[in-house]
């Protein structure tokens, strides 16, 4: 084992590198983070029960109970100190300023690599004196593991253990002590319970007891796999109890590898993960890993335990440069046996020359190898003093209006909404919040801002439902990107104030420009007829994607040559002529295909739209329904109505939609309108929480039709239902006292 000395001085530089930007981009929290979000959620704030199923399995369970784990501890510690009084208060106070949260949770990450790092100093001791400080130098000082470890992702955790387990197999294959293998086993599952990639340690496992028990340790190998296994079921027990959920997942997990994300559909990543880790371990690194295999043939000592080191490379790497998915993240345990890999076989090589000039090469082999790496890691770990997001947030506070919306890509400003404010308002977390918690909450500045949607992997199928068959799913788009043009239209933005843009979007369109015509038309018409009014970029310190604000004036909207409204059937147009014609020849073949173009919204749609109406509600309709609800909240009425209607043409009794077409009507004077939307919401039943404030919509609109006395009917049957003491009731026993005074109709 090396020096303590050494290795302590080793762990500071690591764990220095990572804490040195822990902070990195908070107060905002733009990252996707899962088992952290899924670790928040697993504590009913009402109730206090914790629902140990996670329900997604994207990600085995193990990261997500262990972010658990610290999440309780901190909120255990805050509630001590009278921080928070409840776990509503504590998920609150993340809504508003999740720091605390996040920091606990990066140092997982940052614990997880320190722990690695110890890891690969044993395994690269045990080949060769001083090789392993040379490995953990690399592994310290590897830029991608300093990002990974503040990125709150299932690799640091898995990497650990990966590297653990490798370790542990050596140290059985060199002293024959079983429960080394035991051990080893038992890691191997835990690695699959972070992430699954690692069920393939028991690759290397099983060469190393082939190499020493020859085809007689066959059993041994498949009883420990079976160790493995249950270490495994023990850090995901969910995927027995909910074997559907998981199985579902799992198999989504294998088609996104195969199928692609966004920015990567096109191409295979090993050129991507090659460059980035030559990048992490610097050419000298990457020659000398080169030279490893050549050195493994004659080192007949070291070749068990280098051929087990390849292997378990080759198994994290090969499945990664095949896919078409360029993650950095997804390098962490390629780097993690790669850094000793090239440190042994630095030292080999070393060993192999004279002695009167060997302390000299290993002096210069040593500035050439640490020096590049390490400069890259101490500017990876400096940088993100500030972020391109955090900028564009503050702009925003500065320049945004109260009464002007806003419409963003993904990855952009981190921008509270007046709706999503709205929303959690409504929920159990805010009622059981302690009053100063809600009062912090009701003071956050709000923005009218909507985001747009973005589809990265997987397909877009649609359930099809002939009369008289059984239902079929059919695909729709091969990859779920190419949904994204339907957000892309010019026209949506039309009634917007301010359009935010981000390089890590726009970025993967514009690359591929003849798989993204759509969305790439549209950045042209905003850098040709909006004004560009702020820019964001990184440079020195500061990172993140580059964020352009246009600002949406006359020579945009002139620019578009549209009618006065927004029109319903425009999302159709992205569909697939495939899809039209076999979905309208299932459905009904004698009927026309063609969706009325005079007024889509009082037309019923053909039968291969209204195949999609699953795919809308899922998929269009959320943005549809903010765009909506921003619109009216902001007194722009007639743009308001018409993305309503855009759903109303599909859904016609959709409830949301409804309302909002109905109010803007009744600003407008379209009394009539409103009264026929209300009208047929009631008939169908609509949702019996939200039923008392249509009944009164309604019957303001018989009113201002002239139906005095069937609005007269409504209120009484309203205010019979939930009294005049309820915020609504109340409201409609001043109507009614109204319409019963002495020439009282309108107020």
């Amino acid at each position: 084992m090396a020096g303590g000395a050494a290795l302590t001085a080793l762990l500071a530089v690591a764990v220095g590198l990572r804490l040195w930007r822990i902070g990195l981009g908070l107060p905002d929290f733009l990252e996707e983070a899962i088992p952290f979000r899924l670790a928040l959620g697993m504590t009913d704030v009402a109730t206090g029960r914790v629902d140990w199923n996670p329900h997604h399995f994207n990600y085995p369970s193990l990261a997500t109970y262990l972010h658990f784990l610290v999440q309780q501890t901190v909120f255990g510690i805050g509630r001590l100190l009278g921080a928070y009084p409840s776990y509503a208060d504590y998920l609150l106070s993340y809504s508003i300023d999740p720091t605390r949260m996040v920091v606990a949770a990066r140092w997982v990450g940052v614990i997880c690599d320190a722990l690695a790092v110890v890891g690969v100093v044993r395994l690269g001791e045990r080949f060769a004196r001083g090789a392993g400080l040379l490995a953990g130098f690399l592994v310290a000082t590897a830029p991608i593991l300093i990002t990974t470890s503040h990125s709150i992702f299932c690799d640091s955790v898995m990497g650990v253990l990966a590297v653990w387990a490798l370790e542990r197999m050596l140290a059985w294959h060199d002293q024959g002590r079983q429960r080394d293998l035991v051990l080893a086993s038992v890691l191997v599952g835990l690695a699959a319970g972070a992430k699954y990639p690692a069920a393939v340690l028991l690759l290397p496992m099983a060469w190393l007891i082939w190499h020493r028990r020859g085809w007689a340790g066959f059993a041994s190998w498949a009883a420990l796999s079976g160790v493995a296994l249950v270490a495994f079921v023990v850090s995901t027990p969910f995927a027995l109890l909910d074997s559907r959920a998981f199985w579902r997942d799992v198999f989504f997990e294998g088609a996104h590898a195969a199928g692609g994300h966004l920015g990567s559909v096109g191409h295979r990543s090993f050129a991507f993960h090659l460059a980035n880790l030559t990048t992490n371990v610097g050419w000298a690194g990457a020659l000398l890993l080169l030279a490893s295999p050549a050195l493994a043939v004659v080192d007949g000592r070291r070749r068990p335990g280098l051929v087990a080191l390849w292997i378990a490379l080759l198994g994290f790497g090969a499945p990664i440069a095949l896919a078409r998915i360029d993650a950095d993240r997804y390098l962490v345990p390629v780097i993690l046996f790669a850094a000793p890999l090239a440190a042994i076989s630095g030292w080999i090589l070393l060993g192999r020359l004279p002695r009167p000039g060997r302390r000299f090469a290993m002096g210069l082999g040593l500035l050439f190898l640490m020096i590049p790496v390490s400069l890259r890691g101490v500017r990876t770990a400096g940088e993100g003093a500030d972020t391109t997001q955090l900028q564009a947030r503050r702009w925003c506070d500065a320049h945004v209006g109260r009464d002007e919306l806003l419409v963003q890509e993904g990855y952009a400003a981190r921008l509270p909404s007046s709706l999503q404010v709205q929303q959690v308002r409504s929920e159990a977390l805010y009622r059981f919040a302690s009053p100063r918690l809600r009062a912090r909450l009701d003071s956050v500045r709000c923005f009218h801002v909507v985001a747009l949607p973005l589809a990265v992997s997987g397909r877009i199928t649609s359930r099809v439902e002939p009369p008289g068959l059984p239902p079929v799913v059919w695909e729709v788009f091969a990859h779920a990107g190419e949904l994204n043009r339907v957000f892309y239209s010019p026209a949506l933005l039309a009634d917007a104030d301010y359009v935010m843009t981000s390089g890590a979007v726009r970025g993967r369109f514009e690359a591929d420009p003849s798989r993204y015509p759509v969305e790439c038309e549209l950045y042209r018409l905003l850098d040709a007829k909006a004004q560009v009014i702020a820019r964001f970029a990184a440079r020195g310190a500061v990172i993140g994607p580059e964020i352009v604000v246009y600002r949406i004036g006359p020579r945009y909207r002139d620019a578009l040559a549209r009618g006065s409204e927004l029109d319903p059937r425009w999302w159709t147009e992205a569909i697939p002529p495939g899809y039209r014609r076999r979905a309208q020849e299932l459905l009904a073949p004698r009927e026309s295909a063609t969706w009325s173009a005079t007024d889509p919204a009082a037309a019923s749609p053909p039968a291969w739209v209204r195949s999609l109406a699953g795919l809308y509600a899922m998929r269009i309709q959320p943005f549809v329904s903010d765009m909506a609800n921003e619109l009216a909240a902001l007194g722009r009425n007639e743009p308001a109505r018409a993305f309503a209607r855009a759903t109303l043409a599909l859904r016609p009794d959709d409830l949301d939609a409804g309302v909002v077409y109905s109010v803007c009507s009744g600003r407008l004077g379209r009394w009539g309108e409103a009264r026929e939307v209300t009208a047929r919401l009631l008939a169908a039943g609509g949702d019996r929480e939200a039923e008392p404030a249509l009944i009164l919509l309604h019957a303001r609109a018989l009113e201002r039709t002239g139906d005095a006395a069937g609005a007269m009917r409504e209120l009484e049957r309203l205010v019979a239902r939930v009294g005049a003491g309820d915020p609504v009731g109340a409201q409609a026993r001043h109507m009614m006292d109204r319409l019963s005074a002495p020439g009282g109709r309108r107020g």
